[in-house]
């Protein structure tokens, strides 16, 4: 006998709830009325009449029918009249172990003429028993999977597989999962059947393998529930853990909804991708479709839904849906895959556009693991025998990868800080045929201005005259180096010649701006001849001397007041200038200000060319290093002769 489980006090209540309208019993294994609802009133009952008496004193009841049969009885009222009525048996199972049984009693004239409330509750009651089942169903192990093959588009080898779940019910059959899984997800049974299916999955893809097949990508679905739930990476990893399974080989795939709350499901999307496993995107392009989002989720491939498949080679608008999701997906660099693969025009259609896999009727229903493996071979040939010849599709796939490299190229190019631009020789004029950078937007330009025109269309005569001899010398086969200024910015552009056999077919020119280095050379060339001016006419002697003593530097003023040039100072002692008797004085000062880090002021007597000695009263101040030594003195003095 089947039966349904029932796991918590808060089931039965709901159950005796949904029931509000009927007549409810609850009946033990001795057949005995343990409770009933208050329903029991309308028949002249209370509660306390019938509690411990047995059911067949008011209703005779077969306990063997299944829940989902409903029999014919009459229900005796206290006062001894009789109704017919409608009997439904609900086993109630705890642990495995039956329990007792619920008793559905219905008037038959409710079941004859039902109103909208009762037919509407009629659902809720089918949903609510059915989640039951699924229960039940989980702890006898009636779920099974199969599995549905993907195929790569170019080789038409097998890469993959999907995990499909059924429902072996043992009365109605296969159940496929559009009947059931909304009401695991309403009633959370979705946690732990999905989990079931996740290890499944896992195991069977590890024994295919240990069983001498070529490794593949098995693709599990994950819903929101299981997404969202506390520790569900931890549970990925200890499912890959038991199997033994290489995260590589399982894809976890998602819906555009389980997005809508991007930040909780993207931090997850991430861990998940740590482990090492695949993402993939389920459905693409019918539902959550922010394109914001889509670059910064972690997935590694789309899947066009197949609802756009299913068209694409007869409707204008799915078929051009479908190039665009192929397109962008190569873009960012994501492989895409198509469901619903039924036809051959399908895969015709798809290898045109240079969809990576495929996935469909065309090359497999989903199947039972032992006889998708006996076809294995089967569906490996379909490609060959369908698709587009193997070097007509390498050619899409060439050109496809042209044309990405290409746009690749220009995108650097775009985003460099410089500037790049080809140009070609046609009989007498240069015209460019590439342009990109951030620098050509400085100029005031864009690459439209530029992209096969020449340098008359978008240069004044005067920068035309100047650039064209760079252009003829590279053209020659000359690597050419020129600096030049364009709307007050200063460029050093590189002319690179491209030969073949011999020949210079095109040239590359790479530019920077180098405005920021010309304005630091312009003002040092600036800052310099003013200091030149100033050292120049300045009477006051400026020196550097090191810790020894010798002289670093000695200003031009040095000549005016001691009449020795700058260069007989350097690199000797600076006591060789100083009067002997002075000395002593001197190198007092020069002790004071090593050890204190503290200017000092000294006047001593300095060696003039004439023979003479000139009074000059000197301020010595320390040189520090960062780690707060003395690296050097700078010595500034003036002549005090007149002074005195």
């Amino acid at each position: 006998m089947k039966s349904l489980k029932l796991t918590s006090y808060d089931q039965y209540y709901k159950l005796l709830y949904l029931y509000h309208a009927e007549l409810v019993f609850i009946i033990n294994l001795q057949e005995e009325i343990v409770g009933a609802n208050q329903n029991l009133i309308k028949y002249g009952y209370s509660i306390n009449d019938l509690l411990h008496k047995h059911i067949k004193t008011i209703l005779r009841v077969d306990f063997s029918i299944s829940h989902e049969d409903r029999m014919a009885s009459q229900l005796t009222y206290k006062n001894g009249d009789q109704v017919d009525v409608e009997v439904q048996v609900i086993p109630i199972v705890e642990k495995g172990e039956l329990k007792g049984y619920f008793l559905v009693v219905k008037d038959q004239s409710e079941v004859n003429n039902p109103s909208p409330q009762v037919k509407k509750d009629a659902l809720i009651k089918k949903e609510w028993i059915t989640a039951f089942e699924l229960q039940y169903a989980l702890d006898k192990k009636q779920f099974t999977l199969f599995y549905q093959p993907k195929l790569s588009l170019t080789t038409g080898k097998i890469v993959g597989v999907e995990a499909l779940i059924r429902w072996k019910h043992p009365k109605r059959g296969l159940i496929s999962p559009g009947e059931f899984i909304p009401i695991t997800e309403e009633s959370g049974l979705i946690i732990p059947i999905g989990e079931w299916t996740l290890r499944e999955a896992c195991r069977q893809n590890k024994a295919w393998q240990e069983e001498g097949h070529p490794p593949m990508l098995m693709s599990v679905n994950l819903s929101v529930r299981q997404l969202h739930q506390p520790g569900f990476v931890p549970i990925v990893q200890q499912i890959l853990n038991e199997t033994e399974l290489d995260p590589s080989y399982l894809e976890l795939e998602i819906t555009e909804s389980m997005l809508m709350d991007h930040e909780k499901s993207i931090p997850v999307l991430r861990d998940l991708k740590n482990l090492g496993v695949q993402i993939s995107l389920d459905d693409f392009g019918t539902g959550y479709s922010s394109l914001h989002y889509l670059k910064n989720i972690p997935i590694d491939r789309l899947k066009i839904d197949q609802s756009f498949v299913r068209n694409c080679s007869i409707d204008t608008n799915d078929a051009t849906i479908v190039k665009t999701i192929i397109a962008m997906a190569h873009q960012l660099n994501l492989e895409v895959i198509a469901e619903g693969v039924e036809i051959k025009e399908h895969l015709l259609f798809l290898q045109r556009h240079v969809c990576d896999e495929a996935q469909g009727y065309l090359f497999s229903k989903p199947l039972p693991p032992e006889e998708l493996i006996c076809i294995l071979k089967d569906v490996e040939q379909v490609i060959p025998t369908s698709g587009l010849p193997k070097d007509l599709s390498n050619q899409h796939w060439i050109e496809e990868a042209n044309s990405v490299d290409r746009q690749e190229l220009i995108d650097t190019i775009s985003k460099q800080q410089g500037m790049i631009m080809k140009f070609i020789k046609k009989g007498n004029a240069f015209i460019h045929t590439l342009c990109g950078g951030e620098l050509i937007y400085k100029f005031g330009l864009i690459p439209e201005q530029i992209i096969g025109k020449e340098l008359k269309d978008f240069l004044e005569k005067e920068l035309v005259n100047e650039k064209l001899p760079y252009y003829e010398r590279a053209w020659s086969g000359e690597k050419v180096v020129y600096e030049a200024k364009l709307n007050d910015v200063f460029y050093i552009t590189s002319l690179q010649p491209v030969k073949k056999m011999g020949q210079v077919v095109e040239v590359i020119s790479s530019s920077f701006d180098i405005t920021p280095r010309k304005k630091i050379e312009e003002e040092l060339k600036l800052r310099e001849a003013n200091y030149r001016i100033i050292t120049e006419n300045m009477l006051d002697l400026v020196g550097v001397w090191d810790l020894e003593g010798n002289v670093i530097y000695a200003s031009p003023s040095h000549k005016k007041v001691l009449g020795f040039n700058p260069e007989d100072y350097k690199g000797k002692k600076g006591h060789s200038w100083v009067h002997p008797e002075d000395i002593p004085i001197v190198d007092e000062h020069f002790k004071n200000v090593l050890n204190a880090k503290q200017q000092s002021l000294v006047i001593f007597r300095a060696k003039h060319t004439n023979g003479g000695w000139v009074k000059i009263e000197v301020q010595v101040a320390p040189v520090m290093e960062e780690s707060g030594t003395v690296k050097q003195f700078v010595v500034v003095g003036r002549d005090v002769n007149n002074r005195m």
